[in-house]
């Protein structure tokens, strides 16, 4: 009997395998059931890419493909920096394309969650400018400067407390 288990002889709580390799085996196949399993999961948690993504990725190894076929010859930098240019103005428009594509494909908010969006900002602008008019032109004092501050901290977060909670 090893150690281990001579200490542990006498309780029935814990059992410890005599042969460590069964262990080992064991917390294998454990993990690999665990594996396989989020492995299953993942079409699930990630619908499929958004086709825009997807078009966009395509277009990028497409262009890469076709220009990699054009690209000029070493030492002549004048073809090399229009080659390049040329490249990434294509790949620019190919992002641009991604992006324009996706920003169509999200739903619009709605127009009364947009106008408490947009109350909520001005409201908090308000604020802000009223704070720095009241400061403007004057030095604060070490207690002001950390007023003020946790004031503009404040008026911070609920600035992002204002975008954060658009319902769509």
């Amino acid at each position: 009997m090893n150690g281990l288990a001579a200490n542990f002889a006498g309780s029935s709580q814990l059992q410890v395998p005599q042969n460590r390799w069964v262990a080992v085996r064991v917390i294998a196949m454990n993990c690999r059931r665990t594996i396989c399993f989020l492995a299953a999961l993942i079409p699930v948690a990630s619908p499929a890419q958004d086709r825009c993504t997807v078009q966009g990725q395509a277009d990028q190894v497409r262009i890469e493909r076709e220009f990699s076929g054009q690209r000029p010859a070493r030492g002549d930098k004048e073809a090399e920096r229009t080659w390049s240019k040329n490249l990434n103005a294509a790949l620019a428009a190919a992002a641009k394309r991604a992006e324009d594509c996706s920003r169509a494909s999200k739903p619009a908010v709605a127009p009364a969650a947009s106008a408490r969006v947009e109350e909520c900002l001005a409201d908090v602008r308000r604020r802000t400018d009223d704070l720095n008019r009241r400061d403007r032109g004057r030095t604060l004092t070490l207690q002001e400067q950390t007023a003020r501050r946790s004031e503009d901290e404040r008026l911070l977060d609920e600035y992002m407390a204002c975008t954060r909670n658009t319902k769509r």
